[in-house]
């Protein structure tokens, strides 16, 4: 908790909100929340803010680092996004979930001589391990892994007749998977014990050990090879799209030329020096419930294009990530889209105008980002006082609910195209968006209208500057 500067950390004890430990805060929380316990609605979201920001500094940033101390610290690279990445010639093995560890597995065992040789037998000319979702960035970031698509597009990946085995760990599987396999030749093989998916003649749970994980893996890529004959009629889209993924702190830092102290210093001093107005993080799900914004697209791509005219740099990522690189907004050359300083920026730097960071775990990296930034000396001295805030356009999942809660008790005022579920409840409304902001130094707001939102966010962060007294 004390990677956080001083006065944010200073403003968590006064609150009460310091977490005592990561499994402690969940446990009681789901204490407070059984029949008959806690019923006081203040009380409720305080134990919430303890446990979201045990979540993001605590859990999630030590996820983030043992993956990168386990698989290497990510790079900046080159990869395609879309359904149109699946191949017609090779074995396609999706990869969905939120826990990258036994996908590793598969690339690894995919790239082995004997099962090219087994894959080639049986009709095709290798393996494509793509990924969906969380799972699918780590293996962007590390790999340059295709991705077949965000959340919305996974079960749009199976109706393409071209995938011979899905595989998922856990988290963010629509429950229609198994029947939806079961109309197709797809084989859905789950691996996780907690997250079992059974329902479907074409599905089954492997029991995946550290041990022997690298022969369940080939033992997975056996059975797509096998699969592989059973393709019947095909349907694989047009538009790949390119992106760069991988922007870890090491490698940001790198660019920017930090000198050993990171991505933050380099960063801080634009933002002081107006190179950039400031940073949004757009981060979270797609939610088949948020309607398109007024141009027709996904909501996140109306947000960040409104953001990068107004030079506004963006850090994302997951499956709002994953939405933004099919748009086009990964890459260097669409920051010919942006505002003529950030422009300017992101082509002195090599960089695209929208940085994809990670899966959704590593959101931990803005956190730390952000951090820094606060720290660098030039913008106040707590993150609540920095020209950033978090957009989440379409949250879907509990763990990007928490999240939120940790930006925003961290000092970064949240901004939301859907609605928490509290919106009946105007004295929890007035809390969130009113005194929060007292307690934390953020607050919440909501507004599903995208270009609306960035006109928000926009003024939000003049004012921060304002506040700093830069220009």
């Amino acid at each position: 908790m004390k990677e956080a500067p001083t006065a944010t950390y200073e403003r968590w004890s006064k609150t009460g909100v310091v977490p005592r430990g990561v499994n402690r805060e969940a446990v009681e929380i789901m204490h407070r929340t059984h029949m008959g316990v806690d019923q006081d609605y203040r009380n409720l979201l305080f134990q919430g803010v303890r446990r979201a920001l045990a979540d993001g500094w605590a859990s999630a940033s030590l996820s983030t680092d043992i993956q990168d101390a386990f698989f290497g610290e990510p790079v900046p690279r080159s990869a395609d996004v879309n359904l149109s990445s699946l191949s017609p010639t090779s074995v396609n093995i999706l990869v969905h979930g939120n826990y990258p560890m036994f996908a590793e597995k598969i690339v690894e065992a995919a790239k082995l001589p004997e099962m090219l040789e087994y894959a080639k037998g049986g009709g095709a000319d290798g393996y494509q391990v793509l990924g969906v979702c969380s799972t699918g960035s780590e293996l962007q970031e590390r790999h340059g892994a295709a991705a077949a698509g965000d959340y919305l597009q996974q079960e749009l990946a199976i109706v393409s007749g071209a995938v011979e085995v899905l595989v998922v760990d856990a988290q963010r599987a629509m429950e229609a998977l198994g029947k939806l396999c079961e109309c197709y030749h797809t084989k859905l093989v789950t691996t996780f014990p907690q997250a079992k998916i059974l329902s479907g003649k074409n599905t089954q749970h492997l029991k995946v050990s550290a041990k022997n994980a690298l022969e369940n893996a080939k033992e997975i890529l056996k059975s797509a090879a096998d699969n592989f004959k059973n393709r019947t009629q095909t349907a694989i889209p047009d538009g790949t799209r390119k992106i760069m993924s991988g922007y870890g702190l090491e490698s940001l830092g790198k660019i920017l030329k930090g000198n050993g102290a990171g991505a933050a210093n380099p960063l801080a001093e634009a933002i002081k020096n107006g190179e950039i107005k400031g940073v949004v993080g757009i981060l979270g799900c797609n939610n088949v419930r948020v309607l398109p914004g007024p141009s027709g697209n996904d909501p996140h791509v109306d947000l960040a294009k409104a953001l990068i005219q107004d030079d506004i740099l963006i850090l994302s990522t997951g499956c709002a990530a994953m939405s933004l690189g099919r748009a086009g907004l990964l890459n260097p050359e669409a920051a010919s889209e942006a505002g003529s300083a950030l422009a300017k920026f992101c082509g002195a730097n090599g960089l695209p105008p929208v940085l994809h960071m990670g899966s959704c775990v590593d959101n931990s990296r803005l956190l730390m980002l952000l951090s820094g930034l606060s720290k660098s000396g030039f913008l106040g001295k707590e993150m609540a006082e920095l020209p950033a805030a978090v957009a989440i356009p379409g949250w879907t999942s509990e763990q990007i609910v928490s999240l939120a809660f940790c930006f925003a008790a961290s000092g970064l005022s949240v901004y939301l195209g859907f609605t928490l579920p509290v919106q009946g409840v105007p004295t929890v409304v007035k809390y969130l968006e009113e005194n929060f902001k007292e307690l934390y130094g953020a607050s919440f707001a909501h507004d599903p209208d995208p270009v609306s939102q960035a006109r928000r966010i926009g003024k939000h962060l003049s004012d921060k500057r304002a506040s700093l007294g830069f220009n």
